[in-house]
């Protein structure tokens, strides 16, 4: 018998919505007009009248990184409250502005001008209405640090923890995709199996998916794991199969049969973005499912990529995918020939020179459908760099 699902508009989630807005939109739009009042107290002074805008601005300074550790320690229903209990403390300080200090003066300006105390509390009430506003915008717009990391940097055990201490350091929401080829293809030679690259992508039959799915789900996933919660960060180990994070179809046989490899057509995005909110840390290997019981494997940048493109909806994605180089290369021996953009039609062309190749296909291909559909940034860098996110490839949409 066939049953129908009943779906109810979450009403209560859409009115919490609306209510944060306006929140933030009233707290913001708030100094416009008692800027205006100030203007005209001290004789038209442009500079002061603009002093509430600029407090509301400089809190964003001290709370960004605060408002986001607080997202992820005690969730988002809890900083929404403190955010606007903030606000409310804020506001008051603003309205004793107009009953308390107007006869005390601070400073003297000059032309027979003294600052107030009754300005100097109106500053502050600002800029605590600045950390309301920086922590509400947080929580309606959350940012979420995705990294795709692949080849030696997480097979050998110095790159990878230093990978991993960088990681850990990352605020706020964070995921990582990992590779693993390089093992594979070694446990592969130790066990006589041969291995065949295509542009970049393992042909994988039954007994390559055999050793992909030791090596990817169980050695290199659970090393990670290991290392980041020595790192006091609660990290998941997982494969796509796992909640159906990720489900795919086999690829089918055109010019080359790939075997056992998916292509990915679902990420679900709201079982992870639940996770991200109970403060785990993903930590996705190169493996999804076709729901039929079989495993695929799957390259791990079309992965990361999916799953960027999948969370995009419910966060501000930034995707980093790192690897050996500092980006992407003009001369592959020359670390100083990083090109700094790339979009669709610069791909092409450094595709028809044979400038990118390999592995690097299929990376800049996900990257560039990443950004097309909707993925904030995304960054091809050195691992090393992936604290400072102002240099190495970054893909665009237009140069």
């Amino acid at each position: 018998m066939e049953q129908t699902k009943n779906y109810k508009l979450p009403i209560v989630p859409i009115v919490t919505m609306f209510f944060l807005f306006a929140m933030i939109s009233f707290v913001t739009n708030l100094a416009a007009p008692i800027g205006t009042i100030w203007k005209n107290e001290y004789a038209g002074a442009n500079t002061l009248g603009m002093m509430g805008n600029m407090m509301n601005f400089l809190a964003y300074l001290f709370m960004g990184i605060p408002a986001g550790r607080m997202l992820v320690r005690i969730g988002y229903k809890k900083t929404a409250l403190i955010a606007m209990a903030v606000g409310a403390a804020g506001l008051f300080v603003q309205y004793l502005s107009s009953i308390v200090g107007a006869d005390v003066a601070v400073c003297d300006m000059g032309e027979g001008i003294s600052l107030k105390l009754d300005f100097v509390i109106y500053l502050l009430g600002a800029f605590i209405c600045g950390f309301c506003v920086c922590m509400l915008n947080t929580v309606v717009n959350p940012m979420l640090n995705l990294l795709g990391g692949g080849g030696k940097i997480v097979e050998e055990e110095a790159s990878l923890k230093a990978l991993l201490a960088d990681f850990a350091g990352i605020g706020g929401f964070k995921l990582l995709v990992h590779g693993g080829g390089r093992s594979a293809t070694k446990l592969a030679s130790d066990m006589g199996v041969e291995t065949k690259m295509v542009d970049g992508r393992r042909v994988t039959d039954d007994e390559m998916l055999r050793i992909v799915t030791m090596v990817y789900g169980g050695l290199v996933n659970k090393n990670i794991v290991a290392g980041l919660q020595a790192l006091d960060v609660d990290a998941l180990g997982m494969t796509g199969a796992d909640m159906n994070i990720l489900r795919s179809r086999k690829r089918p046989v055109k010019e080359v049969d790939y075997g056992w490899v998916g292509d990915v057509e679902s990420v679900n995005g709201e079982a992870l973005a639940s996770l991200l909110r109970a403060g785990i840390v993903p930590v996705i290997a190169p493996l999804t499912h076709d729901k039929q019981g079989h495993l695929l494997n799957t390259n791990a940048d079309t992965m990361a990529g999916e799953t960027a493109k999948g969370l995009a909806p419910y966060f501000d994605v930034e995707l980093v995918y790192c690897f050996e180089k500092p980006g992407v290369l003009r001369d592959e021996n020359d670390d100083a020939t990083v090109i700094p953009l790339i979009d669709r039609e610069l791909f092409g062309k450094l595709k028809d020179e044979g400038i990118v190749s390999g592995g690097m296909l299929p990376k800049l291909e996900n990257a560039l459908d990443a950004i097309d559909l909707g993925v904030t940034k995304v960054i091809i860098t050195k691992a090393s760099a992936i604290g400072d996110l102002t240099s190495g490839t970054h893909i665009v949409a237009k140069i």
